[in-house]
């Protein structure tokens, strides 16, 4: 009892302690309306039940308004109602107006606000369609483009060459929020997109194709699948090699990139040859295994005795019977030069690598007086070796240059550690070389760095041995950093002794780690 006593009296202190006065008959006014799925952003399917309430305190009417396609149920009016809890159904895919007209005895709290004594509210509903699902698919010809569309019935049993793609366009009604491909055969065989997506058939066979939607709310899914869809037939296109690289990660392995699927079957390691010299010194190399990437059966697996090495000149040769999963021979090779994958450390910088969001003013002349301002440097789209945009460079007459690169008013610098090995390259295109006067230096580019720079590093000379108008990729001397730390380079480009203009283009630089043979 004591309890009880205790907290009655607390209530009437809280009463005391307000400042607001409520007489005895008084009722509060307070609006409070809600939807069944107002939770889930009002949304419906076609045919689905739906509920509105209004449960306010205080209420002298209400007046709810449907619009057409709706149906009250256990109503003869559908456009009217003013019972506290209404049912309906919406029999039309589209965006409804529901609005609720409501008086009260006193003003009223809508929204945490006092709003007078009548409020207007109203409700947009979204309401779906049933989910549906259809399909388009098309071969992809060789200009890489859609082209001829499938016959879609089960058993269609519509012809594809192995290697080729094809392109899926899910065609969707009533907004599914998961889209799933199942593709027998295909590579990727599933795929999650309500995008078209593209995919190959790389081994003969027959294959079904299905389609797979749904919609966690308002609940609901189709699936659309038809058997025996695709045939995959040999294909007519001859077998090419695109691609000798090196496995970044496995110094010991070599990759053949094939343009098509190779049959495992036909792999064999005494058909294939690995020449490795490194400065004109042959290295005994044998080929141990062969074998196919998981994943990308076009990629035949070499692996050596021995690992390779960054300043190793490589070689394979082939003979032999490889073929590819449907079946066709492949040709042998002989002295295909191995191109090594290497990690561009521009790329991670601001360094802008090849020139395709520089200005002139980007590459500023580092006033060291005398010939190094007699140039012209412009970015150019007339050619490029990746990308649209290179850098015209030209030296004057007996000139040169030397020049720096700076993003955003800042000097562009990039990383590199102490105790290591780096290659830095780049492509050039020749234009000019000029004159050069017999038995002096020749004009030449170098790739200083700073802090801690090599005076000493040596230059690539732009003489005779350089093709005219081709791109080369040019090697230039390996650099190692006195410590780690942010580095610059300054490009220097010499031409003092020719009377004549150098012009060349440059594009996509590169400093890469590289491991180098053992001496």
């Amino acid at each position: 009892m004591k309890k009880i006593a205790l907290i009655a009296f607390v209530f009437f202190a809280g009463i005391a302690c307000t400042n607001e006065y409520l007489a005895p008959d008084t009722v509060p006014s307070h609006s409070v309306i809600f939807t069944s799925e107002m939770d889930f952003g009002n949304r419906v399917q076609v045919n689905g039940r739906m509920t509105f309430g209004d449960v306010s305190a205080g209420i002298v009417s209400r007046d709810w308004t449907f619009p057409s396609g709706v149906d009250i149920l256990g109503s003869d009016d559908d456009i009217k109602s003013t019972e506290s809890v209404v049912k309906v159904v919406f029999k039309n895919a589209g965006q409804y107006e529901i609005k609720l007209h409501q008086k009260f005895q006193n003003e009223a709290f809508v929204n945490g606000k006092v709003a007078g004594t009548e409020s207007d509210t109203t409700f947009v509903i979204t309401v779906l369609d049933s989910v549906k699902v259809d399909m388009k698919v098309q071969k992809i010809d060789r200009n890489n483009m859609p082209a001829e569309s499938l016959n879609l019935r089960t058993e269609a049993q519509n012809e594809i060459e192995a290697g080729k793609f094809v392109e899926l366009t899910p065609e969707l009604i009533g907004e599914p929020e998961t889209v799933t491909w199942i593709l027998e055969g295909a590579t990727p065989s599933t795929i999650s997109s309500m995008e078209p997506v593209r995919v190959k058939y790389k081994k003969l066979g027959v294959y079904d194709v299905k389609l797979i939607a749904f919609r966690n709310r308002p609940n609901g899914g189709d699936t659309l699948e038809y058997k025996s869809l695709i045939k995959v037939i040999p294909s007519s296109d001859p077998v090419t090699l695109d691609a000798v690289s090196n496995v970044p990660g496995s110094p010991t392995s070599i990759a053949l990139n094939f343009s098509r699927d190779m049959d495992p079957a036909s792999l064999n390691p005494a058909n294939f040859n690995v020449k490795v010299t490194n400065e004109d010194l042959p290295i005994s190399m044998k080929v141990n295994t062969v074998s196919l990437k998981a994943g990308e059966e076009n990629v035949v697996m070499l692996g050596l005795s021995s690992p390779i090495y960054n300043d190793d000149e490589i070689e394979v040769s082939y003979s032999g019977a490889l073929k590819t999963s449907d079946g066709v021979a492949a040709n042998s090779f002989e002295n295909k030069s191995l191109s090594f994958i290497k990690n561009n450390l521009l790329a991670a910088s601001v360094f802008d690598e090849g020139f395709e969001n520089s200005l002139e003013e980007n590459w500023p002349y580092q006033w060291w007086g005398g010939i190094w301002g007699e140039y012209n440097l412009k970015i150019s789209n007339t050619v490029s070796h990746s990308g649209n945009k290179s850098a015209r460079i030209e030296y004057k007459p007996n000139g040169g240059m030397i020049i720096g690169h700076k993003v955003n008013g800042e000097v562009a610098r990039f990383k590199a550690k102490s105790g290591k090995k780096y290659e830095i390259g780049y492509w050039l295109r020749v234009e000019s070389i000029g004159k050069n006067k017999v038995g002096t230096g020749v004009p030449d580019i170098r790739f200083y760095w700073e802090p801690g720079t090599n005076w000493g590093v040596g230059g690539v000379e732009l003489t005779e041995d350089l093709p005219l108008n081709k791109w080369v990729y040019i090697k230039a001397p390996y650099a190692e950093f006195n410590e780690d730390g942010d580095y610059q380079f300054w490009i220097r480009g010499f031409n003092e002794n020719n009377p004549e203009s150098v012009i060349y283009y440059l594009d996509d630089i590169s400093i890469s780690e590289v491991s180098l043979r053992p001496k």
